[in-house]
């Protein structure tokens, strides 16, 4: 969509037209906010889909290397001793 091209000249005019009769001031700036209005919306959902589309790309491509992945035996896992972690412990402070 350019400012030169008809159809947006045409629906530019439509827009200052509807706004003249309505009685509001300020027709060809209402017209210009009601089109800014449409341009970026229409460039949200073309940047949603984008979005969208990279990211059903990027699992489909996780899911065809699933076959490469380690498997990992519950036998190894059980065998090592769990880290002494304790949550929300701060060793430099005393209570």
């Amino acid at each position: 969509m350019t400012p030169d091209s008809p159809a947006a000249q045409a629906f530019l005019s439509g827009l200052q037209i509807r706004i003249h009769e309505a009685a509001l001031a300020g027709g060809e700036t209402g017209a210009l906010k009601q089109l800014y209005g449409l341009v970026m919306r229409e460039a949200d959902v073309l940047t949603l889909n984008t979005l969208f589309h990279t990211l059903a790309l990027v699992f489909l491509s996780a899911l065809l290397l699933m076959p490469w992945v380690r498997k990992v035996s519950t036998a190894s896992l059980l065998s090592k001793p769990l880290p002494n972690v304790t949550m929300f412990s701060c060793p430099s402070a005393e209570i």
